[in-house]
């Protein structure tokens, strides 16, 4: 009877950790973009959390990518970030780029 207990259980528990859905990511595609990081980089744009459609993601990146916003110079680069409308934060180094909105709990990025 324990045996039969502890296989029921352990079925339920795998099913329902089947049924959780994942938070992946989605691929919004690439573009070309030219600006303070140099001209005609190809950007890989990824929505990586939250409900943010791929078109504003790509509107996001070309701007990141353009220079469009107010970047603020914290003196070094890891206390250096772009301010973009919306309240959209973030930077890029070493390849790749990031953008986070902590209001939308969002997140998009990807690679130069």
């Amino acid at each position: 009877m324990k045996k039969r207990l502890s296989a029921l259980v352990a079925a339920v528990a795998v099913f329902a950790l089947a049924a959780t859905p994942a938070d992946a990511a989605k691929s919004c595609g690439s573009l070309r973009a030219s600006g303070p990081w140099g001209s005609g980089l190809r950007v890989t744009v990824r929505v990586m959390k939250g409900n943010v459609a791929c078109g504003e993601a790509r509107q996001l990146a070309r701007a990141l990518f353009g220079g469009k916003g107010r970047y603020h110079d914290g003196g070094y680069g890891y206390n250096s970030w772009w301010i973009l409308p919306g309240g959209w934060t973030g930077d890029g180094n070493t390849g790749g780029w990031a953008l986070i909105n902590r209001s939308r709990n969002a997140r998009i990025g990807g690679s130069y």
